[in-house]
């Protein structure tokens, strides 16, 4: 069951992406993908796939209440769960009393853990994106703070 604000974040999304005419959400991947995504929440590719595997998609497309349904099966983070549950996944690869990654570390990361493993490339191209210390080097605290920054509050 979603809240009242994750239905807030759900309806937008989906109002707009939503065709104007039929009033439904096209049935695609890359549409349902992007609806979720605007909705707040950062789904994996494997997510998605079972999202499309569950919801009977028809040419159609999917209505307000559908998605709604749909979204209810994804899991939800308040940013404090999501604060802790990323500085427990840091501190996996880096000192556990650590409040810096180097650049290396974090493209290492990227690229070799996780379901969704990127290029050295693609890593790169995100790591530049984010702020940097003094040192040159990413603040854990800053970073943690800027990869939620792309979610709604």
């Amino acid at each position: 069951m979603l809240t009242d604000e994750q239905k807030k974040y759900a309806t937008s999304a989906f109002e707009s992406l939503v065709k104007k005419r039929t009033g439904s959400l096209p049935s695609n991947k890359e549409t349902l993908t992007s609806a979720v995504r605007l909705a707040g929440l950062n789904p994996t590719d494997h997510e998605i796939d079972q999202l499309m595997t569950v919801s009977d998609l028809s040419d159609a497309g999917l209505t307000k209440e559908e998605f709604l349904s749909l979204l209810a099966r994804l899991e939800w983070r308040s940013p404090e769960e999501a604060r802790r549950t990323l500085h427990q996944d840091f501190t996996m690869f880096i000192d556990n009393n650590a409040q810096t990654i180097a650049d290396e570390e974090f493209v290492a990361i990227l690229t070799r853990e996780g379901g969704e493993k990127l290029t050295v490339d693609e890593a790169n191209r995100i790591v530049s994106r984010f702020e940097r210390d003094a040192q040159g080097d990413l603040d854990l605290k800053d970073l943690i703070e800027q990869l939620l920054a792309v979610t709604p509050r």
